[in-house]
């Protein structure tokens, strides 16, 4: 891999095996940039759902939907609202 990717080199460095160092493009970072950003709102929107689930019972689809599909801020605004929320509404109110 390191032979593979020696021509497009950038600062950004992650651990190879030990003693040596890798080095990631420019395209590369985008992807774990993006790879990062969609595993942090996957896992945000899932442990979102499970709360609303235990608190409130069965989930409709519409909600779980909508909850897949928000944008990251999206879902922290509401996970904020579900600390003192008493019912999926209270949740989802803007």
């Amino acid at each position: 891999l390191k032979r593979l990717f020696s021509d497009r080199v950038s600062p950004f460095k992650i651990n190879g095996y030990p003693g040596e160092k890798w080095t990631l493009t420019k395209q590369q970072q985008e992807w774990l940039k993006t790879g990062e950003q969609t595993g942090e709102k996957k896992g945000k929107a899932d442990t979102l759902l499970r709360q609303l689930q235990r608190r409130f019972g069965q989930v409709p689809e519409q909600i779980i939907a909508k909850v897949t599909q928000a944008d990251l801020k999206r879902i922290e605004a509401w996970s904020d609202n579900f600390v003192f929320a008493q019912s999926l509404d209270d949740v989802f109110a803007n």
